[in-house]
């Protein structure tokens, strides 16, 4: 198995004091796969008991050994993998604002996991897809997007979701005048919605055209934010369809001429470009055709938007032509996305990765042989964050891709995963190192390449068991 190749925020706030935890030795070396199972397991059941007795940060690490130990052994991010992000998702969540971005990105990944879990099975996930939207309607009452939070509050209140009149009411008095007026348009749709989840208990095509119709008065009423959420949510939808009937590609193109007029509304020039260049080859009706050229042509002067003369470029288009998406052309979302970032176009090329990645998260869930290319994804994604300074959800992908990878890119994984901490040192953020990273990390043979030999010092110290086997940025 191969794998190819937010700006940190300054805290004074401490996570709980290191020194009233017990100090544990790291684990021997790992080398067989029943062995990791079982030191899988152990973590697991070590993380569970920290948690319970408030050992947070012992738990963290130990749930984080756990994912990185099963994602070694299966190759793909199994649902043992998602409960190890559920049990950090909680933890983080415990210990505050301080570990936002943390709790957005394993939001993120659960919430989209079981949704297309649950649209599979035809409802038998609802009610996890029910708690992370619930979840994601606290996450958006604290980002001040009301009305993509009352959406997500009501689509887990209609699958059964435990009322919260607390959340409800903090919502709804969060409302400004333009957040009531943009509601009031949408009335009739949201109830329509409503009511179709708590029939089939999971997204279905009527949903989806929901979703659409919802973006486009809420991007009418200039809530482009709140309009995206709504696509993202139309376009998840179909990929996962697309995957297994290749006739959605005409709506694909649709919701990608959606976003990219909210795009331009929110001055996310380059990435509307994007969006608009592949919406010309997916979409059907000459009209939408016309619309999607012209704002395209309009929006790459404006960006200055370069056009392509790459092979894998090409062949996108030339996929696209055809007016459907296939694994062909995720795999070069993936290899186009990597060649932008090393042209210092990292805009552009999170557009492309995170489609890459919306179908392999889903496909290597059900097809072993995409864990190598998910755990490409993984590092060209961070690979895209680390330049664009959030080196917190840079470190997190890499951490993954490290355990998705073998040879030559395990040790680059190790590389950039140093230099990810350096900064992060900077910051004065808190951060812990996984287990196999540790153990990576102390053989001295796969860091020479790392340019800051002082760090290597400090992360080496930072991780004897005298210094509790864990780097946060205080201890050093």
């Amino acid at each position: 198995m191969g794998c190819t190749s937010s700006t940190s925020t300054a805290t004074s706030n401490p996570l709980p004091s290191m020194h009233s935890m017990p100090s544990r030795r790291p684990p021997e070396e790992i080398e067989d796969a029943g062995d990791m199972i079982k030191k899988r397991d152990d973590f697991y059941r070590l993380g569970e008991e920290e948690r319970d007795k408030n050992e947070f940060i012992n738990a963290v690490e130990s749930f984080t050994s756990a994912c990185d130990l099963d994602l070694r052994v299966n190759g793909i991010e199994s649902e043992f993998t998602y409960n190890c992000y559920r049990n950090n998702y909680q933890i983080y969540k415990k210990l505050g604002e301080v570990n936002d971005k943390k709790c957005k990105y394993y939001l993120s990944r659960l919430l989209d996991h079981y949704a297309w879990r649950n649209i599979e099975s035809s409802g038998k996930y609802y009610k996890e897809f029910a708690t992370f939207c619930k979840e994601e309607a606290k996450m958006q009452l604290g980002r001040k997007r009301y009305l993509k939070a009352h959406l997500y509050l009501e689509i887990a209140l209609s699958l059964g979701a435990e009322d919260d009149m607390k959340l409800q009411r903090e919502i709804s008095e969060a409302f400004k005048e333009d957040d009531k007026k943009a509601l009031k348009n949408i009335k009739e749709e949201l109830e329509h919605l409503k009511s179709l989840f708590a029939k089939s208990k999971c997204e279905t095509d009527e949903i989806a055209t929901l979703y659409i119709t919802i973006g486009k008065k809420l991007r009418d009423h200039k809530k482009y934010s709140d309009a995206l959420g709504c696509f993202r949510r139309a376009l998840d939808y179909y990929t996962l369809k697309q995957s297994k009937d290749t006739k959605y590609g005409p709506q694909i193109g649709m919701i990608y001429l959606d976003i990219g007029k909210a795009l331009k509304e929110r001055n996310k020039l380059l990435k509307a470009c994007v969006f608009l260049e592949m919406a010309q080859e997916l979409v059907v009706d000459q009209y939408s055709q016309n619309e999607a050229a012209d704002l395209f042509d309009k929006y790459s002067a404006m960006a200055q938007y370069p056009r392509s003369d790459d092979p894998d470029f090409r062949r996108i288009m030339e996929i696209l032509k055809r007016r459907t998406e296939t694994s062909e052309l995720y795999k070069l979302f993936n290899s186009y996305g990597k060649k932008l970032i090393e042209n210092k176009r990292e805009k552009e090329a999170l557009v492309y990765l995170l489609r890459a990645l919306d179908y392999f998260a889903y496909a290597s869930y059900t097809e072993k042989s995409y864990g190598p290319i998910l755990g490409a994804v993984f590092m060209n994604l961070s690979r895209a964050y680390y330049y664009k300074k959030n080196y917190i959800k840079a470190a997190l992908f890499m951490e993954r891709a490290y355990s998705l990878c073998e040879g030559t890119e395990r040790a680059r994984a190790i590389n950039m995963l140093i230099e990810m901490y350096r900064h992060l040192k900077d910051a004065n953020e808190i951060y812990i190192i996984p287990h196999l990273i540790r153990k990576a990390i102390k053989r001295e043979e796969i860091i020479q390449g790392s340019k800051d030999n002082q760090i290597k010092k400090e992360i080496l110290k930072a991780i004897e068991p005298s210094n509790n086997a864990r780097f946060v940025s205080n201890k050093i």
